[in-house]
């Protein structure tokens, strides 16, 4: 195999993906993989169907684990409930998540919280709902739980919960109405934001930025290296604190895709860094892939996740076309950048949205410094 980790990573995607999915007879086709496997172990090919197999298979067990998720086994209708609150809600109520304490099953599911019952992550109520499922998507159970009253708060909050509950007030302060915006672009939380905000970001395509994606958690990771050095720790000390900063930044948003891609594949490069080795892009883009499908197989159906891989893939892509244009070397790079990514999420954005902005590629050169200064 020449590329063996992007071999490899297609090989367990598309198993996952077939398994959450339950295309094709279970049976069949899991035995059908696993003698390929078995006949071609000795050979490349044999072990792409052997990861193919492993990833239909934990496919299969995560879509049964779904079963015993809140989401799945909620009772439709007015209840009585106990919750853990994900995300703070001010004094006129609105989305949040909730997570069910004491119903017999576990997961966080979507929420709307009532006016009047201000609320901050970590806190814990009694509350009277309904819960009303909605038609599951690709096989996932799903619905929102529509809370009626509010009987008791009490707080509970752990570490990462009061600093979430610190920004949220901070941004609410500071920016007042655009407070949904810079949600988006520090917390990643996007439930406040208007459609219209989304289409004027897709239709410029700069919807990037809406995503907490190699953007911001390179904005940290860079931050992060900065101070080491300037405390005077050496290049690869700088470099273990970067990536940590990196991941602990992608876990206290939760882990989502595109941000955890970041935060691996920038600790991958660290490791490459420390060490000394040259590694080829594609295998590491597709190591890395595989590192976020094992932390969130779901993401595997996640356009985030796909619009992130896209860009990444574009500009590594397309860079090595531009080195024979003769711009200077930072606007050069900058240029290839934005078109790479452009490119590279084109089909994407174009089956997602309904449209593909080739305006982005200048207006991004623009609008990521922008952003680079105002989301600190």
């Amino acid at each position: 195999m020449r590329r063996p980790a992007v071999l490899l990573a297609w090989a367990f995607g598309a198993g996952l993906g077939t398994g959450l999915l339950r295309l094709g007879p279970p049976t069949l086709v899991e035995l059908g993989l696993g003698v390929l496997a078995v006949s071609g172990w000795r050979r490349a090919p044999g072990w792409v169907v052997g990861v193919a197999l492993l990833g239909r298979v934990l496919g299969g067990f995560i879509l049964a684990a779904e079963a015993e998720t809140c989401a799945a086994r909620l009772p439709v209708g007015r209840l009585a409930i106990r919750v853990r609150v994900a995300d703070p809600v001010g004094e006129a109520g609105g989305p949040t998540k909730l997570a069910p304490t004491r119903a017999g099953c576990r997961g966080w599911v979507a929420a709307r919280w009532p006016p009047g019952h201000p609320v901050r992550a970590g806190h814990l109520a009694h509350v009277i709902a309904r819960w009303q499922p909605r038609e599951p998507r690709w096989g996932r159970p799903r619905g929102t739980l529509r809370v009626l009253d509010v009987r008791s708060i009490r707080s509970d909050t752990r570490p990462n919960e009061v600093l979430k509950n610190r920004l949220v007030a901070s941004i609410d302060r500071l920016y007042g109405e655009r407070a949904p915006i810079v949600d988006a672009l520090v917390l990643n939380q996007k439930a406040d934001l208007a459609p219209e905000v989304r289409q004027r970001y897709a239709r410029s395509g700069m919807i990037h930025l809406l995503a907490i994606s190699g953007f911001h958690v390179g904005l940290v990771s860079a931050w992060l290296f900065a101070l080491a050095r300037l405390l005077r720790l050496s290049r690869r000390s700088a470099f273990a604190v970067a990536s940590l900063g990196a991941l602990a930044y992608a876990a206290f948003l939760g882990w989502p895709a595109p941000a955890t891609r970041a935060a691996l594949l920038g600790t991958l490069i660290a490791l490459a860094r420390i060490r000394q080795r040259v590694v080829d892009p594609g295998s590491l883009l597709g190591a890395t892939a595989v590192l976020v499908l094992i932390i969130d197989p779901w993401a595997i159906l996640s356009p985030g996740a796909w619009l992130s891989l896209g860009a990444v893939w574009g500009i590594g892509s397309f860079a090595w076309r531009t080195r024979r244009i003769r711009w200077r070397g930072r606007v050069r790079r900058a240029i290839s950048a934005s078109m790479g990514a452009t490119l590279g999420t084109a089909p994407l954005t174009a089956a997602l949205f309904g449209v593909v902005a080739p305006a982005g590629v200048g207006l991004n050169l623009v609008a990521l410094p922008l952003a680079g200064v105002a989301v600190p």
